[in-house]
């Protein structure tokens, strides 16, 4: 089984190739590019292998968060391609893939922030065994955090943690932990496991949203 995976980070746009489980390639695009070359970049990745687009069996892609515009580039594009080829699209939750890769690289109590700008960020963190995500205002939810969240050690991923580590490091003292090579974005390969498991579950679409979440909050 053919599909491809893609995702828009704060960085680039990554469109990856996979046969059944395996990552044939990944591309990376700088999102100042992404607008002129994300469609023919597609293209010579299909031609590259020899597959067409009826080769496909899904297009999956993290819906977001990301950056309002290279999530928007990334998701009419896809949305564009399934319209003319038929080809069916696949979500994925870009903040619960995120927290995934946390858990799978063995890290304890994480808590995933992102850049949500003007001093915000989308969060992801587990509280009574029930996986959170949304987005609030820096302080309110380390205020948040330090009330629900009494864990010895506690894990920060993601570029908020980098933007905000010294506010982080002031709430949380020792309890707080920063691992070195720190995750800025979930990796691909997490990406197409939760796309394969939609995609079996009977999951896909023929269009795609960008998940905005700040639209969500009153």
């Amino acid at each position: 089984m053919n599909y491809l995976i893609t995702q828009a980070t704060y960085q680039d746009i990554e469109v990856g190739l996979f046969q059944n489980s395996t990552l044939k390639k990944i591309i990376n695009i700088p999102k100042i590019e992404a607008c002129i070359s994300l469609a023919t970049t597609i293209d010579r990745l299909l031609q590259e292998f020899k597959i067409s687009y009826a080769g496909l069996a899904f297009i999956g892609s993290s819906q977001g968060p990301a950056p309002f515009t290279t999530l928007r580039v990334l998701i009419s594009t896809i949305n564009g391609f399934s319209f003319a080829q038929n080809t069916p699209l696949v979500g994925v939750d870009g903040l619960k893939a995120f927290y995934s890769a946390a858990k799978n690289k063995g890290l304890q109590n994480p808590i995933i922030l992102l850049n949500a700008f003007n001093k915000e960020v989308y969060f992801a963190y587990k509280i009574n065994g029930q996986l959170v995500t949304g987005w609030e205002n820096i302080f309110r939810l380390l205020e948040k955090l330090k009330s629900e969240i009494s864990k010895e050690k506690i894990c920060f991923l993601g570029n908020g943690t980098d933007l905000f580590k010294q506010e982080i490091s002031n709430a949380f003292d020792q309890k707080a932990l920063f691992p070195s090579g720190i995750l800025h974005h979930a990796p691909l390969t997490i990406i197409a496991q939760l796309a394969i498991q939609n995609f079996e579950n009977k999951l896909s679409v023929k269009k795609l949203i960008p998940l905005y979440l700040k639209s969500l909050n009153p």
